[in-house]
């Protein structure tokens, strides 16, 4: 069935509470914390916060297996490399939507 935003008349799906283009709830009042999808910069400042992340635990997985003098030191080594792996494709990942968003804004 979906329903209409009252601020920009936007149709969405029942699945969602809030408006996508302008932050209207279903029932009316912005949602303070809505950032929309195209807006770039916001979008941009948490991927970089993601790769700074990234970096900081590459810099743990390095010191760390400097001197993996103990099994646990290399256990530890191994589950930090695999979370760095891991957000590593996150940052791939909202890279590439963002990619997509800034295509879909500039058409």
């Amino acid at each position: 069935m979906g329903w209409r935003c009252i601020t920009c008349s936007e149709v969405h799906e029942d699945a969602f509470d809030t408006c996508w283009n302008c932050g209207t709830g279903r029932e009316g009042g912005k949602r303070p914390d809505f950032v929309r999808a195209t807006d770039p910069p916001e979008q941009e400042r948490f991927v970089d916060a993601i790769a700074d992340h990234a970096g900081v635990l590459a810099a743990d997985v390095a010191r760390t297996l400097e001197s993996p003098s103990r099994r646990r030191e290399r256990a530890w080594a191994r589950a930090l490399n695999e979370r760095f792996e891991a957000l590593e494709a996150e940052v791939a990942t909202l890279r590439a939507e963002l990619d997509a968003l800034r295509r879909q804004v500039t058409r």
